[in-house]
């Protein structure tokens, strides 16, 4: 189905309605095109921002209105889901622009809403699944900052989990980075993740404690003698 709407040119027009001066066009054909690339594949997206643009995606993600920014921030997100290679075109374009955004949008002063957050956090979770290198880019930035501030929001359960989310994915070890996830896992302690995830373990959310026992494990691994999280 996705292939034809691109073959019939459905995401050309899409793509020109995202400039529309209508808000509402422009909020139903961001959230068609968030559709279109869900757990697509390389090409696909490729083919989709050929159509769309990065220029216009950041145009998007700085929209005037809110619900618009949230469908280009899950477009984000949905780009970034994969492989490495899916994530390394978002986090170079214009020497990490997307980044910057995400960073504003989870910054303390933004006024962003739960729901475009949580979005912005699982894109910011999707790109710590990549490589060393992507790892390293979340780590030296302001948004793991932020990220520890989403997981004392008590507000959203999802956002919780979401942030969770990404010390998981920071500290997932293959057999040949053990030294960098050793050094990323000081870092996330040393910043008080670890003292933040321990006093989540009596979350009224099941689902948000399951993925924090699952954080404390990845953050602690090798770390400690005996230990029983």
């Amino acid at each position: 189905m996705k292939e034809n709407i691109l073959a019939a040119g459905g995401v050309r027009e899409l793509a020109a309605l995202s400039k529309s001066p209508d808000s509402i066009l422009r909020l139903h054909s961001t959230w068609a095109i968030k559709n279109l690339l869900y757990r697509a594949d390389r090409v696909l997206k490729e083919r989709v921002m050929e159509e769309l643009t990065w220029p216009q995606l950041l145009a998007l993600l700085n929209d005037s209105e809110p619900d618009v920014q949230v469908q280009a921030v899950t477009i984000v997100r949905n780009l970034v889901f994969g492989k490495k290679e899916d994530i390394e075109p978002v986090v170079q374009y214009q020497d990490g622009e997307v980044l910057s955004i995400l960073e504003r949008i989870l910054g303390p002063q933004s006024g962003s809403s739960a729901e475009m957050k949580k979005h912005a956090v699982y894109a910011v979770s999707n790109i710590c699944s990549g490589s060393n290198k992507h790892k390293d880019m979340i780590m030296g930035s302001m948004i793991l900052q932020s990220i520890l501030q989403c997981l004392r929001d008590q507000q959203s359960c999802e956002l919780r989990v979401a942030a969770a989310w990404v010390v998981i994915n920071l500290t997932w070890q293959d057999a040949e980075d053990e030294a960098s996830v050793r050094s990323r896992q000081l870092r996330l302690t040393q910043m008080g993740f670890e003292a933040q995830l321990e006093s989540m373990l009596e979350d009224s959310s099941l689902y948000v404690k399951d993925r924090v026992l699952a954080a404390l494990r990845g953050i602690t691994r090798g770390t400690r003698r005996g230990s029983a999280v």
